[in-house]
């Protein structure tokens, strides 16, 4: 009687596990590439190249960007436009479960990054330049929220069972899916967004954080529920007791500057944030009505001239290698502007988003920079000079 109820207790075991196993091990992408080096990121305005249709996002890794759909995953070239590799099928691999795709990348100096697919009870990760598959993990329980960003992905998985940490966060490492660390957290949906490389930036409550993707070490920052926007090495948070007017900021207003460990680096008083911080610069927008690019690791502000004749509340912003590219969405007069140093006229372009459409955002990819249009257009702008 005891050998017959062990061998009762192990056999569903063992079947459940060879089930996940199967089903973890039975897809692949649908097409791959060679590896090859991505081409430089531009530095400059060129003209439409290619143009292409997009059903959901868009998103920069690899050798130039993704785009995904609700069963598909396609990455292109940026410099080309041509579909590099190409994931399909996945969704009824998801039984049913909503499927997720986040990027990352493995250090700071990875080139390729990792799309990541969070599917139904597994996650698959794939080579940002080829395609193919670098590592595999299953899950019990449905993926609520998630994130990557530069040496760090993270989720929470909520299990609908009785435990008191049914939900719990995986922080994981990308370059081979094992668990740097896991812990029950008290929200079951929480706010999870990129961070600066090694970090998350976390909501959950009324006090936003930022989470160490190595050590899980929480650090608290200024403001409520929503953490502030992460750039390429600080996060920015704004503070604001009176609404816009046409979108001009209250003298009120203040822009905190924070490093990773949450101290304040900077403070700009009477302004707004109008662009991602980027290697020790960031586009405000002041309550005087002027355009300044501060410069948080010396306290100084420029005078900037931009174009936004359609109202600050619609500007779009990307950074390039010597500058940043900037278009108003809704702006009928169809220019993209490059400003490229202080107090000098930015060079413009014409948008390529014509026929009663408008600019809704703007990307730096591997050799171009993407314009998303309303309706769902896609142009690359590929430039000689990189």
């Amino acid at each position: 009687m005891c050998t017959f109820v062990v061998v009762a207790v192990v056999l569903p075991v063992a079947i459940h596990r060879s089930v996940d196993d199967y089903r973890a091990r039975i897809w692949y992408p649908s097409l791959t590439a060679a590896a090859a080096a991505p081409a430089p990121a531009p530095s400059s305005i060129g003209p439409v190249t290619y143009r292409l249709s997009y059903a959901r996002d868009v998103r920069p890794i690899g050798n130039g960007f993704i785009l995904t759909a609700d069963d598909a995953v396609t990455a292109y070239d940026g410099q080309s436009g041509v579909a590099r590799w190409r994931a399909t099928g996945f969704g009824s691999t998801a039984a049913g479960a909503p499927h997720h795709v986040e990027v990352a990348w493995r250090d700071r100096n990875d080139v390729a990054g990792v799309v990541v697919l969070f599917l139904g009870g597994a996650v698959v990760a794939l080579d940002g330049s080829t395609g193919d598959v670098i590592w595999r993990r299953q899950h019990d329980g449905t993926v609520t929220a998630a994130a990557g960003g530069i040496d760090a992905l993270g989720m929470t998985v909520f299990t609908a069972d009785d435990s008191s940490d049914r939900t719990r966060f995986y922080s994981l490492d990308p370059a081979s899916g094992h668990v740097r660390w896991t812990r029950p957290t008290d929200c079951s949906d929480p706010t999870l967004v990129p961070g600066t490389p090694g970090q998350f930036a976390y909501g959950c409550g009324m006090t936003p954080k930022v989470i160490d993707a190595h050590t899980g070490k929480t650090t608290d920052m200024p403001g409520k529920y929503n953490p502030p926007e992460a750039g390429s090495d600080v996060y920015v948070y704004e503070q604001s007791d009176a609404p816009y007017a046409e979108g001009t900021p209250a003298t009120t207003a203040v822009i905190q500057v924070l490093d990773p460990g949450g101290q304040v680096v900077d403070e700009i008083h009477g302004a707004r944030p109008m662009s991602r911080a980027d290697n020790g610069l960031l586009l405000v927008y002041s309550s005087e009505g002027a355009w300044l690019m501060r410069n948080y690791r010396t306290h100084q502000s420029h005078p900037v001239q931009v174009d936004a004749r359609n109202g600050v509340n619609h500007v779009r912003t990307t950074w390039l290698k010597g500058g940043l590219v900037v278009a108003t969405e809704l702006d009928h007069s169809g220019r993209i502007q490059l400003i490229d140093g202080p107090a000098q006229v930015p060079t413009s372009t014409e948008s390529p988003c014509r026929g009663g459409t408008d600019v809704q955002d703007l990307y730096t990819v591997a050799g171009a920079i993407v314009v998303t249009c309303y309706g769902g257009q896609l142009f690359g702008l590929v430039s000689d000079s990189r």
